[in-house]
């Protein structure tokens, strides 16, 4: 998919044959990051931070910033309390139902308690940094974000598989699904006919002896609650006797 122009990912270290050295732990590889923040001084910082050939992608607005969320596998966002065209805060809650798996970090140069409990509890900001950016405290929120996100997506495709699980079960009794399945598979290569009957005639014996078990099942239960012994000489002439 085409990358808007001037967005496109940029790596931060270039390697001359040695391993770089840096004064902040760096946090390990990313999924996609976008910075919103109309001071470019601020994306290269955190992008200094990040392991090279990480995907960090830059907008100065919200504008420029949402279409890059259509576009890309986003997962963390980093963005600017005061965007210009759009409280951040707003476009975070704007955006967070549509994005449910990204993860918001706040920057601010100061905020209320009261606002950043907003941002917490209802826009669902992961973390808060405050400006001027600590590096070790972004690299740190950097990673935790990471983690957040890789984590949701786990949660999300066992929650996927789960209902996909439940329908199919629902949809139609579970064996004889399985039965149709089975058979139509093997059905397909003419070389497999006989396999195919054989398992058919196999799923058909299986219910017998589903049936069978809970015929003798109610027998137990018979006998055990009520004394009624159906094979009892005395039942058995009572049965007879009804019939004739």
């Amino acid at each position: 998919m085409p990358i808007p122009q001037g967005t496109q990912p940029t790596n931060n270290l270039k390697s001359h044959g040695k391993q770089t050295m840096m004064t902040h732990t760096q946090p390990q590889t990313m999924i996609g990051m976008l910075v919103v923040d109309n001071d470019i001084s601020v994306f290269e910082k955190i992008k200094s931070l990040l392991p090279e050939n990480d995907s960090i992608y830059h907008a100065s607005n919200s504008k420029q910033a949402y279409p890059l969320l259509k576009q890309i596998e986003i997962g963390i966002l980093v963005c600017n309390e005061y965007l210009g065209d759009e409280n951040g805060l707003q476009f975070m809650g704007r955006i967070n139902k549509e994005f449910p798996l990204l993860q918001p970090i706040l920057m601010s140069e100061g905020i209320d308690e009261d606002l950043l409990d907003i941002a917490i509890n209802e826009v669902g900001v992961l973390k808060y940094l405050k400006k001027p950016l600590n590096l070790t405290q972004v690299s740190k929120a950097l990673t935790s974000a990471n983690q957040h996100y890789l984590k949701a997506v786990e949660t999300e495709a066992l929650k996927e598989s789960y209902s996909n699980a439940l329908e199919t079960m629902n949809s139609l009794p579970y064996m004889a699904r399985r039965a149709r399945q089975t058979t139509r598979i093997l059905l397909h290569n003419s070389s497999e006919l006989t396999a195919a009957a054989g398992i058919s005639v196999a799923i058909i014996l299986g219910i017998f002896f589903v049936l069978g078990t809970l015929f003798f099942m109610l027998l137990y239960i018979m006998k055990s609650l009520f004394g009624i012994n159906l094979f009892s000489d005395s039942h058995l002439s009572d049965i007879l006797g009804m019939s004739m």
